[in-house]
């Protein structure tokens, strides 16, 4: 598929243009098809914002801009194939300044927004400021649209609740939640510094594996403690792995998002957040029992585990489609692939394909049974790295020096 010069991969959800190839999310893929498909339509902000809209991944003017100048600056630097007349490059990256009803508003007299950071399928994440001292929060909304969804409003409480309950290292700390004036519902958490894996790979490339291994085995204490308090993360994957540096010490790694957690025990199972048959979650990642819409334990965690370790130590996905229906199958159904480790030992790339196989296992009593014995079994793997003395990831420096500017 191509709209004008860019050409777009809709099986590996990649564009590219000039030579140049970039990820797209579901959302960037979904709004250049429209490009493809109306070349000569001219939609306001809000027609288009409606036309993207799905009922998995809501869309509102706010929304767009953001994924307009995501692609803008991936595939569109000029501004001129993607929707060219909606808005200027320079439009672009200040619409959310010049419209978003959200930016200087108070959230129940103790927080004030100053500008937003980014968002996922049913929500914005914006910086603010706690009105009593100043200090910096990330405070997370429901998007205008997924309101009107009782199962997205339903899920947000939840992870209001199981996320403040959570106090790890490992995993981002929940400060506050409650409902606005307008009844617009809010998260309130530490400000990170950092960006997420799937960021620092998409723009340094992928870090060596003794990084690899050692960021993977911070996400494992986080999972094996939230697991310990019954909470299964149900969205596992690099984009919700948020690295910071730490000093001398390199690199610590928090769990974001569990908007999509569930009460592993003593949860109604006919509750609209988790009634058996509802699918929810990011399809490369998924464990065959979410594909098949089953509820799900702490092993589904481990699956969607061994699909990023996977992903970060081959450099892409386990199971790859034409679509998430089609990716979603091969979660089910195909054998597990066959993992080169680049600038790995024959010993060292089939103890790591042990691990990962044992993760991606169909059946979830044949995985590992704990998210602290894939740490183990990693710290094993580490050991035998540490024979091989190798070099330190090239763009260290400057991905910390990066992390740490992002909110200055």
């Amino acid at each position: 598929m191509n709209l004008g010069e860019i050409s777009i991969d809709v099986e590996n959800l990649k564009g590219s243009r000039a030579g140049r190839s970039f990820d797209l999310t579901l959302d960037e893929l979904h709004l250049l098809e429209t490009a493809c498909n109306y070349p000569n339509w001219q939609p306001t902000p809000l027609e288009l914002a409606q036309a993207v809209s799905r009922p998995e991944s809501p869309c509102d003017e706010v929304k767009l801009s953001q994924l307009l100048l995501a692609l803008r600056n991936k595939l569109d630097p000029a501004c001129d194939t993607i929707f060219p007349q909606l808005f200027s490059s320079t439009q672009t990256a200040t619409f959310t300044r010049q419209v978003d009803p959200y930016v200087g508003s108070v959230l129940a007299d103790r927080y004030v927004l100053t500008k937003l950071i980014g968002g996922g399928s049913s929500s914005l994440v914006y910086q603010g400021r706690r009105r009593h001292d100043n200090k910096p929060v990330a405070v997370k909304l429901l998007i205008i649209n997924s309101r009107s969804s009782p199962e997205v409003l339903a899920r947000f409480k939840r992870e209001a609740r199981l996320n403040s309950a959570l106090v790890h290292k490992n995993i981002v700390a929940v400060e506050d939640y409650g409902v606005g004036e307008r009844d617009q519902p809010f998260l309130v958490m530490e400000l990170l510094d950092g960006a997420t894996l799937q960021e620092i790979v998409e723009k340094h490339g992928l870090p060596n594996l003794v990084e690899v291994l050692g960021f993977f085995r911070q996400v494992c204490e986080g999972l094996a403690y939230a697991h310990s308090q019954g909470i299964v993360h149900r969205d596992i994957k690099p984009n919700n792995m948020m690295v910071m540096g730490s000093g001398e010490s390199g690199f610590t790694v928090k769990i974001v998002d569990f908007g999509l957690a569930r009460l592993a025990e003593n949860d109604n199972p006919n509750t609209e957040v988790t009634q058996a048959g509802n699918v929810v979650g990011s399809p490369p990642y998924m464990s065959p029992e979410q594909c098949r819409g089953e509820q799900v334990d702490h092993r589904s965690d481990i699956y969607s585990l061994g699909c990023s370790l996977y992903e970060m130590l081959h450099g892409d996905l386990p199971y790859l489609g034409k679509d998430p229906v089609s990716v979603m199958i091969k979660h089910l159904k195909a054998p597990i692939p066959e993992m080169e480790v680049k600038k790995a030992d024959s010993e060292v790339n089939a103890e790591l394909n042990k691990v990962v196989s044992r993760c991606l296992a169909k059946e979830r009593d044949a995985r590992y049974q704990s998210a602290t014995e894939v740490a183990n079994e990693l710290a094993r793997c580490e050991a035998l790295l540490q024979k091989e003395k190798p070099g330190t990831w090239e763009p260290k420096n400057k991905v910390l020096s990066w992390l740490a500017a992002r909110f200055r």
